[in-house]
């Protein structure tokens, strides 16, 4: 199990990219170092957050000897910002197919979320719900909270 990367910053996520899981490339691990190298087959999608809003979470539990590692990536998006590359065909394919992100987190350190050592890229963070928030007062801005979970066996990998 990865045990290198266990404590999490205060303040949640600064920075999310989204990538398909397939784009993913053979992971480089530099020796000597708790960090990998990461590239990617596609561009991603920046993920335009709202300021102090998202967060990422793992929790680990043990059930009958066997570890798991739930992560879960909550994203709060400006809906303005989301209309330009959330539609139905993207709400599926993070649902069937899965993401991998890499995200910021306020301190500045970056893991690889939805990729393991073991599983490779086979247990993806993958759609779990999307609320469109309207806002309670007039000058509230409209929001979409994307949720998005996986199940491992370790923790994020920090990244180079």
């Amino acid at each position: 199990m990865n045990m290198r990367q266990t404590s999490k910053s205060v303040g949640g996520v600064a920075q999310c990219v989204l990538h398909f899981a397939t784009a993913v490339r053979p992971i480089d691990w530099e020796a000597g170092s708790p960090s990998v190298n990461v590239a990617f087959d596609d561009t991603g999608i920046p993920l335009a957050l709202k300021e102090y809003a998202s967060a990422f979470d793992e929790q680990l539990s043990v059930e009958q000897g066997l570890i798991a590692v739930t992560h879960t990536l909550t994203a709060v998006i400006r809906r303005r910002d989301a209309r330009f590359w959330l539609d139905a065909e993207q709400l599926r394919r993070l649902a069937e197919q899965g993401t991998v992100a890499e995200v910021t987190l306020t301190d500045g350190r970056r893991l690889l979320v939805g990729w393991s050592e073991r599983f490779g890229a086979c247990q993806p963070l993958k759609l779990a719900s999307m609320v469109s928030h309207s806002g309670k007062r007039p000058d509230d801005e409209p929001t979409v909270t994307m949720v998005l979970t996986a199940t491992d066996t370790a923790f994020a990998l920090p990244i180079n």
